[in-house]
């Protein structure tokens, strides 16, 4: 009897513990496919981040920063004067070759003045008549003078001797003008510069007949103390420059433009620095542009009337946004970024670019999503992509 009792608390533990390993079991074989799930889902969540592009990022702040917009441009000296004659004439002397320094009055030609001579000595001889004529009137009215005193001459005779004194003195006067106009003319001959400047080319040769009517001038001069520097901007150019700077006339905000360069043929940047003075009254209707001028120093004389060159105009931006090109996507008439969302998702977003400095676009759009743009590989990307960013310097 008691050994029964022993096998039956032997058999009851043996199925307590079946019971046991057979329910670990169970747990282990349902749980098994959640295990396997899960680790699944880990690999397949880490595999679509590895599949994900990575592409390089900066964060965009605003600046201010400065430009410089470059515009073609003719050069003048500060006054260019055409060389003419005021009398006919054949030349006979030439003073100074061409490219020589004068100063104002120096002679520079001189034409044949003996037909002017003669006039003039002609003048003289009509003056010294009329001059004589008038001692005449004279001494005839101081004859009768006292004679009218003592009643000897009449009143009429003494109103005539007046009259030809007076006429006498007309005469004097014109033949006095006559002398001074033949020996004008005379001076005229020896032509002389009107200015201080740079002798121009001087197409006419000894012996060629000069009138006052000739189409070509004799040569020209350059007063070039200073330069005039011309040059045009459009109708948009034009309206972004009188917003830029601070004035209620364009005579104020003209004073407040900053000092411009000029760039030479050359590509070489002349050393002296100009000054914008002047905007034109008018839009030329034909190219839609507005001309401005500079002055520039020219001391040294290093540039002349005709050069060309382009000017440098200095342009303030404040609070703008500087972005690589490379960074950008030109699609028919618009540019566009790509910036990043905080889920780092791409959204493409259109700039309004203002102008370009040295590899980058300045712009002042509004960021919808944030500061983040991505600057490489977005020619692959599609708006609302999901990407690996990393993020590098400007």
């Amino acid at each position: 009897m008691e050994k029964q009792k022993k096998q039956f608390k032997l058999n009851n533990f043996n199925n307590v513990m079946w019971l046991k390993n057979s329910f670990k079991t169970n747990i282990i074989i349902y749980l098994l496919p959640t295990i396997i799930f899960l680790s699944c889902s880990s690999k397949i969540e880490e595999s679509k981040i590895n599949e994900n592009k990575t592409l390089p990022f900066v964060f965009l702040n605003k600046i201010d920063t400065v430009t410089f917009k470059e515009y073609p441009a003719t050069i003048e000296g500060v006054m260019d004067i055409e060389v003419r004659s005021r009398v006919d004439g054949h030349l006979i002397h030439q003073f100074v070759d061409e490219g020589s320094y004068v100063k104002k009055g120096d002679p520079l030609f001189k034409l044949d003045d003996l037909p002017y001579l003669e006039l003039y000595n002609e003048a003289l001889a009509n003056l010294n008549e009329a001059e004589n004529a008038l001692l005449n009137a004279k001494l005839e009215l101081d004859r009768l003078i006292p004679l009218i005193e003592n009643k000897i001459s009449s009143e009429y005779e003494l109103k005539i001797a007046k009259t030809n004194y007076k006429i006498a003195q007309t005469r004097v006067a014109k033949a006095s003008s006559a002398a001074k106009s033949t020996k004008i003319n005379v001076d005229f001959t020896t032509i002389k510069a009107p200015i201080s400047g740079y002798i121009g080319r001087i197409p006419r040769k000894i012996g060629s007949l000069i009138t006052r009517n000739d189409i070509e001038s004799l040569t020209s001069i350059s007063n070039v103390e200073q330069i005039f520097v011309y040059f045009s901007l459009s109708e948009m150019d034009f309206n972004h420059f009188k917003d830029t700077y601070n004035g209620n006339t364009l005579t104020d905000k003209i004073k407040q433009v900053p000092a411009v360069s000029l760039l030479l043929a050359d590509n070489i940047l002349y050393s002296e620095k100009g000054k914008v003075d002047m905007v034109n009254g008018q839009f030329d209707r034909t190219t839609g542009s507005i001309t401005l001028r500079a002055i520039f120093p020219n001391s040294k004389a290093l540039i002349r009337s005709g050069n060309t060159g382009k000017i440098q105009m200095q342009i303030n931006h404040q609070d703008v946004f500087s972005i690589p090109q490379s960074a950008t996507l030109d699609i028919q008439d618009k540019t566009f970024v790509y910036v990043l969302d905080k889920n780092n998702k791409v959204h493409a977003q259109a700039i309004k670019v203002l102008t370009n400095s040295s590899n980058n676009y300045l712009f002042r759009s509004d960021l919808s999503f944030g500061n983040r743009i991505v600057t490489k590989g977005i020619d692959a990307l599609s708006d609302g992509e999901t990407i690996n960013p990393v993020e590098e310097e400007l």
